[in-house]
Order: C-alpha cells, then sequence, then structure tokens
C-alpha cells in the first residue's frame, strides 16, 4: 500500500474510534440502553482501534523501523551503515553496511552480527 493511504485509513480510523467512545458515553447517558445497538457500537470502536494501531506499525517501518536505535552509525571494522532491511515485520529486520556485514535484529531476541 502506498503511504498517503496508510496515513489516510489511520486517520479516518482514528477519528471513528473516537466518535465511536462518544456515541458510547451518550448512549450510557440517555436511556433505555438498547445492548444491540451498544454491543455494535463497541465492535466499530475495537476494529477501529485495531485497524489504527495496524497502520502505526506499518508506517513506522516503512519510514525507518521501529527501533533505528538498535543500529549503530558503523560497525566494528568501520564501514558506514548503508540501510535497513525489514522482513517479515515486526519480528525481523537487519542492518546492512557498507563492507557487506549485516546486524539482525529480532525484537524479542536483541541483534545478532553476522557477516555476509
Amino acid at each position: 500500500m502506498s503511504l498517503p493511504l496508510m496515513d489516510m485509513l489511520m486517520l479516518i480510523s482514528l477519528a471513528t474510534a473516537a466518535a465511536g467512545i462518544v456515541t458510547v458515553a451518550l448512549m450510557l447517558n440517555t436511556p433505555p440502553l438498547s445492548p444491540s445497538g451498544l454491543c455494535a457500537v463497541l465492535v466499530l470502536v475495537f476494529s477501529s482501534s485495531a485497524a489504527a494501531v495496524y497502520c502505526y506499525g506499518w508506517l513506522s517501518v516503512a519510514v525507518g523501523g521501529p527501533f533505528p536505535e538498535m543500529y549503530e552509525d558503523r560497525n566494528a571494522s568501520g564501514a558506514e551503515l548503508a540501510g535497513i532491511e525489514q522482513e517479515h515485520w515486526p519480528l525481523h529486520s537487519a542492518c546492512v553496511y557498507s563492507d557487506g556485514a549485516t546486524v539482525e535484529c529480532l525484537t524479542t531476541a536483541g541483534c545478532q552480527r553476522s557477516a555476509t
């Protein structure tokens, strides 16, 4: 998906979640309370919140990754950082240096240095 599309989807999801929360608050203040209507609005709030969280994660990867501070600008041999590759987000990312060395980071296990 393109970056502007994900931006727009995240903003729409946040607005929908906020409107759903306001709707739930108004439904609780004005009797009679319809259980089916309340459940429908709660499903809307939770699903739009999940979409917003997904879009935020996708955007954080697309614009540089969720943990760019894990990587150093230069490795032990002095080679400069050439780029960060994201694969199988959010579990795996790799930092590629100009001399061909890589540093792979699994977000649950930390970084492992390897020369390729």
